[in-house]
């Protein structure tokens, strides 16, 4: 009895039957029977194959392998949820590498957990997945805001109150104005550079009270604040304010201290702030030092996503 060995090369998408016939002689006391014919049949299926190699909302992109090369199909690529399902794309596609979108302005207000395409390639179905979760959050108001500069203000001065890290002690004349701006945003840059913020912690939590020579400033508003100069500015989230990545979110934002966020027009940012006076549905960007910073301006609602 004879064995052959061989390989079957498929080139392209869709089944095939395969049959096999050899003769094999039966040995029965050294005397050799008649050839017996033997068949074999199996049908191979050679489906396309699919990857989804990567997706960054960030960069607006999901790539995407398809193959073999040599063949063309009908493409579609969903985002999966637990909510639903939204198609981004469906057109005919040539194998090889290609590239989607994710279309953030029209996506609908749910989370999503998986990125799912297919590829019918005559009649047979290849598909790929990516897990990748987000959640769309809706249309944000997106505004700006800026490190006061004392620059920018005019008018009257006060004598207020400063401390040192050190908690030492001394008073410096500023623009009543940019005080009042300090005291809204939490800190500013002084006439002379010098970075400021408000004092939270001399004569507070264990450091030396200030002297009758170091005064408060006062407003309805904020109350009596003094200042630690020079500071490090550090925003609520205590980490320094970077422009064109740090938000700012309001008190009753569902999104927290280093939440990751993609703006639809804008970009990726990250929560770093918060400000008293910013809505839910509202986040304040970081432009930098000074008025000037958000001169260009203008607020908008955006397309908002929550990242993970």
């Amino acid at each position: 009895m004879a064995r052959y060995d061989g390989a079957i090369v498929c080139n392209g998408v869709g089944s095939a039957t395969i049959s096999a016939e050899t003769y094999q002689r039966y040995f029965r006391d050294y005397a050799c029977s008649q050839p017996y014919p033997l068949t074999a049949r199996s049908t191979l299926t050679n489906s396309p194959k699919v990857r989804v190699t990567s997706a960054s909302i960030c960069e607006d992109r999901i790539s995407i392998n398809l193959s073999p090369a040599n063949v063309t199909g009908y493409l579609e690529v969903f985002l999966d949820g637990p909510n639903g399902s939204v198609k981004l794309a469906f057109r005919n596609q040539a194998g090889g590498d290609t590239r989607e979108y994710f279309y953030t302005r029209n996506l609908p207000t749910q989370e999503f957990t998986k990125i799912r395409v297919t590829w019918r390639v005559n009649n047979i179905t290849g598909t790929g997945t990516l897990d990748y979760r987000m959640k769309v959050l809706g249309d944000y108001e997106q505004s700006c805001y800026n490190t006061p500069s004392e620059g920018d203000f005019s008018g009257a001065t006060f004598r207020a109150g400063t401390a040192t890290s050190a908690c030492v002690w001394s008073a410096r004349d500023f623009i009543s104005g940019f005080l009042f701006e300090v005291s809204e945003n939490g800190s500013g840059v002084d006439i002379g550079g010098t970075p400021i913020q408000l004092e939270g912690f001399c004569g507070i939590n264990g450091g030396t009270s200030p002297p009758a020579t170091s005064p408060a400033y006062c407003s309805e508003r904020y109350g009596c604040k003094r200042f630690r100069r020079p500071a490090n500015i550090l925003t609520e989230c205590a980490v320094p304010p970077q422009v064109d990545r740090t938000l700012a979110r309001g008190p009753q934002s569902v999104l927290g201290c280093n939440d990751a966020v993609f703006v639809d027009g804008i970009g990726c940012r990250v929560v770093e702030d918060g400000g008293s006076r910013v809505r839910a549905n509202q986040l304040d960007n970081y432009k930098g030092v000074g008025e000037a910073a958000c001169n260009t301006w203008g607020n908008s609602f955006k397309k908002t996503v929550k990242l993970f």
